[in-house]
Formats: C-alpha cells, structure tokens, sequence
C-alpha cells in the first residue's frame, strides 16, 4: 500500500513584468495505492486520487487582470477525485493470456463565488469509463516474434453547468451535455531477426482502431453521431544494437467535444469605450458563445520518420547516453478552432457608426468553434540524455509549424516558438547530494496573424540542490532546494501580455517510509 499526501500555501505572485499577480491559494492533495496479488500471475489492485484547491483570485487572473468590473473577484473551489480498479491476468503457464481491467471514476468540479455578489457559478464533469487489453505472444524459433494487442474502452462524460445570475440557471460555454464513447483496437508487432544478408533487427507494427463518439446537449436541437477506423503501420530498423532508424504513418479521427459543438452563453466582457463610463467606470459588452450544428469532424494523416542513437560506457563505466530525433508532418481535414469576432467600434469610436458596440451576433460580438478546411502541421522532436554516477544531462528541442493552406493564416492556438530545453547537473555521492540548473531558451514567436500577439524571445533559467540521505533514520528523506528564474526575467508563454512569474525560492521536505 503506498500513501502520499501534500500540502501547498501560496500568496501573490510577483511577475517578471514586476506586476504582482493578487491571490490566495489553498491546496491540499492525496494518492491512496493498494494491489493484492491472491495468487500467482493474478494481481488485483486500487487507487483513489483527490485534489482540492481553494484560493481567492480575479475570475480571469492572467496577466495585469486585477479584480474589477467585468472581472469580478472570487471564491474558487477545485476540486477532483478519480477512484480507479483494475485487475491483471498474466499465467506463466500460457503466452495467449496478458489481460488487464481498469474501471474508473472521476469527478472534476469548480465553484466560483464573486465576493462583492450573491452570483455564483460552478461547472462539474464526471466520466465513468473500463478499458480492458490482453496481449498474445508466439515465436516462430529464434527468428521472429509475434505479439498480438486488442481490446476495446468505453467512458461516458457527463458535464453540467450552473450560473445563479442567467434566467435558466444554465452557465454560459458551459453546456449540460453528454458524451458516450466506444473503440475497440487491434496491433501486431513482428520483430525479425534473421534476415539473410541483411544484418539487425526489424520490427513491423501495423494496427487499426475503430471509434464512436455520440454526444448530445438540452436544448440545443442537434447531436452529434460518427465514427471511423483509424489505421496505422510503423517501421523500426535496428542494424546494430546502438542504432535505430524508423518511420510511422497513422491516420487520426477526433470528434467535436461538447464544449466545442455546443457552447453557448457568454464567452468575455469587453470595455465599451464609445459610450459614456458610469458611475463605477466603463460599461461592458459581451462576447457571445454560437454553437455550430455544422461542426464537423477532424480527420489527419500524419507521416514521421526519424532515427536514435544508444551508447553505453562512454566516459564511465555504467553510463549511457541517448539521443532520438523525428520530423513529422500532418494534413489535417476539418481541424477544429475557435473563430473570435469583436466590433471594432467598442475600441475606435470614429468606428462607431459603422461597427457599432453591442452585446451578441447583432454586432458581431461572437466566438464559434469552426472547422479550418485544410490544415498543414509539421515540426522537428529531438531529446537527449545522459546519465552516469557522477553527473546527467537531459534536453529536447522542439518545432512546430503550422498553416491554414487555404487562407494562409497561421494556426493560432497550435503553434508555439522553437524551444531548447536543458537539464542537467552533478552527483556528489558521498554526500548523497545532487546540484543542477535547468535553461529554457525560446525563440521569437511571430507565427501569429495579429502582430500584435508576437512574442520576444527569452532565455530562463533555475537552480537546484536535492539531498537524499541513505544512512541511519534519514533514510527515506528528501530535501529540495531551488531558486527559479534566477535572473527575474519577464516573459511571456501562453499570450502576449501575460508574463510569466519572477524569481521564485522554493524548498521542501518530504519522507517516505515502506512497511
């Protein structure tokens, strides 16, 4: 049985920008293991998670966004509980049987209660679903190996909204909606090893799946009903134990969730600067959720190709180091995005006459979730690592691109900038102490169609210590220190104009004691 529990306090957040981010954070989180092994090859086992955070904060608390009008300030309540079950089947006496059950149950939950106003809203989604997967394995001699992988899932999402100050009670982008899910799977992985004049190993992996999403909402006139099969084959070449080559074609299908097909309600406020403020500031207009009951559904093809790199006793005996890099491209048909639209006239009032400020579709004050007809994504993976008992290093470097070929717009809300990530550092054993530092440096971001969402690029980096005794009663202990950010940089990840906290200290203590 293993049991884990942490407990977190947080005030403001000071960020890079030197703003200080108002809040008030209350989190509190658990994990509860247990697996019994009635007999041989049988294992029987449980877990239950739970997080509950409370904290009082700005409603949108990104950015500069202090509490006020139009973003009124609150008491949240997260909370969320996964319960989960499963048993596995593995009898040495046959390679037919490797069966694995999993039930589950979780419920996630925000209540959001505005201090200066009797409003309150909350939205809570449980899913209930079984997975269930066995595995076949034959050899054919000592040349090849064949093993078989299906099964088949099912899970029910069910997601209700809650706003007291709307007439029907009903919160707005929050729709009381259901989805049912079914799929069912079938892999074969052939490894070969004895192919005549060819040297190595080849493993061929081919596969196919089939899913069904239904998903219907109250009071929204329409459903939502597909399903597709979904193959895929990949290929891995090993001529000698140290390298690997490969390449893999798959196709992708994605249904609309119901948030994005039936969203409805308000999406945001925005400040009407062409009238008049009153007499506790601006007047606000909102931004209008429209659901599409033409929201159709993603479909990809995506190719990848790429090769490793694996080698042992480089510098020490008993260190390795690996390195694995990919490209991939994706055509995407129907890619699903958020289409905004606000009234210019709310911001220029000489526009006013022609694009005037108002609430809802009549000014053209509406978010819709649409489909990009014909969409192109492509990037570069890379990682690394090393590890030996005297020091580690660890990176990746990542690159995504991505166009709408029919407009030639960038593909907002998938795109990020070229990032390399470093981590690395020293083991001083004798001391049972660990140091490293962590350096994260981001390219411009201008992959953007309003200029105005461009992002500079930044360099950041954290230090750390880690101390794990392993002798007499401090066995079990663990000691981290760390400063992130060290140089109090501000910079910007999700969105122009919202920065990213500043320095940060941190340490903790935890210990973990078997029975």
């Amino acid at each position: 049985m293993v049991g884990h529990l942490t407990y977190r306090n947080s005030g403001s957040i000071e960020l890079g920008s030197g703003f200080t981010l108002p809040a008030d954070d209350d989190i509190l989180s658990s994990l509860l293991k247990t697996t019994i092994r009635p007999a041989d090859g049988l294992e029987v086992y449980g877990s239950w998670i739970r997080y509950d955070a409370d904290s009082t904060d700005p409603q949108n608390p990104q950015g500069v966004n202090v509490a006020g009008p139009g973003n009124a300030l609150v008491f949240r309540d997260a909370e969320s509980n996964t319960i989960q079950g499963g048993v596995r089947w593995n009898p040495e006496t046959s390679d037919l049987i490797d069966l694995n059950v999993v039930g589950y149950y979780t419920e996630n939950s925000v209540e959001e209660d505005e201090v200066e106003d009797p409003r309150t809203t909350d939205r809570t989604v449980e899913t209930f679903g079984i997975t269930l997967d066995n595995r076949s394995r034959f050899r054919f001699g000592d040349a090849a190996a064949l093993t078989l992988t299906y099964g088949g899932e099912y899970y029910e999402d069910q997601q209700d909204g809650r706003d007291t100050a709307s007439a029907d009670g009903t919160r707005g982008g929050v729709p009381d909606a259901t989805t049912e899910f079914y799929g069912l799977f079938l892999q074969a992985e052939l490894s070969l090893t004895d192919l005549g004049p060819i040297p190595g190993e080849v493993s061929i992996i081919p596969g196919i799946r089939w899913d069904r999403f239904d998903t219907s909402a109250e009071d929204v006139g329409f459903d939502i009903d597909e399903s597709e099969f979904s193959p895929k084959v990949g290929v891995s070449y090993k001529p000698i134990p140290e390298i690997l080559i490969f390449g893999n074609y798959a196709e992708g299908f994605r249904a609309p969730n119901f948030n994005e097909a039936f969203a409805d309600g308000t999406h945001f406020a925005i400040p009407n600067l062409t009238a008049p403020p009153g007499p506790f500031g601006p007047s606000f207009v909102a931004n209008l959720f429209i659901p599409n009951p033409d929201l159709e559904t993603e479909e990809s093809s995506t190719f990848e190709v790429g090769a490793g790199l694996d080698l042992e006793d480089m510098l020490w005996s008993g260190d390795r180091f690996t390195i694995k890099g990919s490209y991939y491209h994706s055509d995407v048909d129907d890619l699903i995005g958020l289409d905004v639209n606000t009234p210019l006239g709310c911001f220029v009032p000489s526009l006013a006459v022609v694009m005037p400020c108002g609430t809802g579709p009549e000014f053209g004050n509406t978010s819709q979730n649409i489909n990009i007809r014909n969409a192109e994504i492509e990037g570069v993976e890379v990682e690394l690592s090393y590890d030996s008992r005297h020091a580690y290093l660890r990176g990746n470097l990542t690159t995504i691109d991505g166009i709408d070929e029919d407009s030639g717009e960038f593909l907002e809300g998938t795109l990020v900038p070229n990032t390399v990530f470093l981590d690395g550092g020293v083991k001083i054993q004798p001391l049972d102490l660990r140091i490293g530092g962590r350096l994260t440096i981001a390219d411009d971001f201008v992959e953007v169609n309003d200029p105005a969402e461009q992002r500079d690029d930044f360099v950041v980096g954290d230090i750390y210590a880690v101390w794990e005794p392993t002798f007499w009663f401090l066995e079990g202990a663990r000691l981290d220190l760390g400063i992130d950010n060290v140089a109090d940089t501000d910079f910007e990840v999700v969105n122009a104009g919202v920065s990213q906290p500043g320095r940060n200290y941190k340490i903790a203590l935890s210990w973990v004691k078997g029975f």
